[in-house]
């Protein structure tokens, strides 16, 4: 951990992405972070329920969201010791292109910020708007342009 980072003030948020991270690596960054995100779109409820309750073993504060695509998103909250889910929103999605970003985004200045008067539940379904709303742009797949 950087020793400068006010851990009162600052929150780390990962993205792991839908890498593979070797158990003692995932370890080791899951000790320093307070929210850890993955893509884990052919994943269930049940293996993420799973897998969040390793990661909670690891570091007994850590929060976790799972974003899975079309079949929405889980977030497991450390302090509430619950795992809470989201359908997608269906649209006629122009690229994916940034979904996740977006979500993650969305979700961490919302869920973080210290005046928050929204349930998880309604910041979930604000982020779930959030990305969508991403998914109606062209961006760069298939789609992109040139910058001058």
């Amino acid at each position: 951990m950087i020793d400068y980072v006010n851990r009162e003030k600052t929150k780390i948020v990962y993205d792991f992405s839908d890498f593979e991270v070797g158990k003692e690596r995932l370890a080791k960054l899951i000790s320093s972070i307070d929210l850890a995100c993955f893509s884990m779109p052919a994943a269930s409820k049940e293996s993420i329920t799973k897998f969040c309750g390793m990661l909670k073993a690891i570091n007994p504060r850590i929060n976790v969201l799972c974003t899975s695509g079309s079949k929405g998103a889980h977030f497991f909250e450390a302090k509430a010791g619950r795992l809470t889910a989201v359908k997608a929103k269906k649209i006629q999605v122009k690229d994916t292109m940034g979904a996740g970003d977006a979500f993650i985004t969305y979700f961490s200045l919302n869920f973080f910020n210290k005046e928050r008067v929204d349930s998880v539940i309604n910041i979930l379904n604000g982020a779930t708007e959030f990305a969508a709303s991403q998914c109606l742009v062209d961006g760069s797949f298939g789609y992109g342009f040139e910058v001058k």
